[in-house]
């Protein structure tokens, strides 16, 4: 991923800390690793078999089961987590259901607090069985733990970073493999930085499902505006069309009903770097006012050049 190729308009990317007066990590990075899948899914298990595997310090403490959708929301009713093995447990509501993935993140950086005696350097979520691209990001619970992770008032803010991936077509041993080099590349982005990312500033990264191979580059690059299902670009109405005729204790079906949408703006994104073959990177803040974009886009490039 040094080649040419990964150099494209510097509004679109990396530059990761062009300040060359920063520091070099000098101890192993210390990680508090969830996800919304549940904490036997291969991506997140991917993730903690590559951090191992560069000597990071890794605490992971994610849902029983799946919990993919919430978002930010929170479990304000007891959880119960459950260690599993070293560093590594569930979280639960009761016997059956998974806690919210922000609240098992932040379960997550305060036990690696109370094992190291210092809250860990960073909250990883991922990896996503599903890309989380353009406004479906904001309903993803991958998304949601980083952003309770940037948010001072919950556990106090840390960086955080969220990975996704859709798994291409083939077999089980082929996508074990795919989830592998996503792990890779999250795990060598993370050694090449010269330092954490500071706290309260967030990283949504998507890598295709495409073979190292195939991989056109990375960039850095604004959210999308469309909401991608199957590769296009979709409008989501929740409709009840008998609502609004039914009588008291009446009930009717209701839901969401995606459709194509060809009236919506083109998406010049993370959606079409995606689509291109391109790695992206989003960065994010819990401030929702916030615009941090610019300033990270000349901060990430050297980070990106030192990968293999």
């Amino acid at each position: 991923m040094t080649s040419k190729r990964t150099r494209t308009p510097l509004r679109f990317l990396f530059s990761f800390l062009a300040l060359a007066v920063l520091p070099v990590q000098a101890e192993p990075l210390r990680l508090a690793l969830t996800n919304d899948d549940g904490w036997r899914s291969p991506g997140i298990q991917a993730l903690a078999s590559a951090f191992q595997a560069h000597g990071f310090q890794t605490t992971l403490v994610a849902p029983l089961n799946q919990q993919s959708g919430s978002s930010a929301a929170l479990n304000t009713n007891k959880v119960t987590v459950t260690r599993q093995a070293e560093r590594t447990y569930s979280a639960a509501i009761s016997p059956t259901e998974g806690a919210e993935p922000l609240v098992a993140g932040m379960l997550a950086i305060d036990i690696a607090t109370a094992l190291d005696g210092m809250p860990p350097d960073l909250l990883v979520s991922g990896i996503n069985q599903g890309a989380n691209l353009g406004s479906a990001s904001q309903h993803s619970g991958t998304v949601g733990a980083v952003i309770g992770a940037l948010n001072p008032s919950i556990n106090g803010a840390l960086g955080g970073i969220a990975v996704s991936t859709d798994e291409p077509k083939c077999d089980a041993a082929c996508i074990t493999r795919h989830y592998a080099d996503v792990a890779e590349f999250t795990a060598n982005l993370l050694a090449a930085l010269p330092t954490p990312l500071p706290a309260g500033v967030g990283l949504n990264i998507n890598y295709p499902p495409l073979p190292k191979s195939a991989i056109r580059g990375v960039k850095v690059v604004r959210q999308g505006h469309t909401f991608p299902l199957g590769g296009r670009a979709m409008r989501l109405d929740f409709r009840c069309d008998a609502c609004a005729t039914l009588a008291d204790g009446e009930s009717a079906e209701a839901g969401m009903r995606p459709s194509p949408d060809a009236s919506l703006p083109e998406d010049s994104g993370d959606n079409a770097a995606f689509a291109d073959g391109y790695i992206t990177i989003v960065p994010i803040e819990g401030d929702y006012t916030a615009d941090n974009f610019a300033r990270l886009s000349r901060q990430l490039g050297k980070a990106i050049r030192k990968l293999p």
